[in-house]
């Protein structure tokens, strides 16, 4: 299964130090769900909204936001990364956006994934880490 970032999701998270490490982890823990408990994250339409970590003093509570689109099979493309210092929940305009990106991307071929990772709109989560 592809594992991805979109560019300015992976720019947002290079500003904030968010390591690919965190991310797998992040997922990792998402996945140990049950399917009702991670419908609890659902913004519908493929979206999920999670926390991250990113000041490990602080823990979840007081990191980061992400928003991931995911449908089992057609991989998992990391959106829009938030503090939750700067704003508490994406807007009704963002999450129409999203949703419309999650589309797309949830609908790509390898072919067109791999011309995106080439012209540098895509990257891969590294799991080697």
């Amino acid at each position: 299964m592809k594992h991805l970032k979109i560019k300015k999701f992976n720019n947002e998270a290079t500003k904030v130090g968010l390591k690919d490490e965190i991310l797998i982890k992040t997922l990792d823990g998402f996945f140990k769900l049950s399917r009702d408990e991670q419908l609890k994250y659902s913004l519908g339409a493929g979206l999920y909204k999670l926390r991250i970590a990113t000041n490990e003093a602080r823990g979840k509570s007081g990191g980061s936001r992400s928003i991931l689109a995911f449908k089992k099979d057609n991989g998992i493309y990391w959106l829009h990364l938030f503090s939750k210092n700067d704003k508490g929940n994406v807007t009704t305009s963002e999450l129409k956006k999203l949703k419309q990106l999650a589309d797309i991307m949830l609908g790509l071929d390898d072919e067109q994934i791999n011309k995106l990772i080439s012209l540098g709109e895509l990257c891969e989560v590294n799991k080697n880490v």
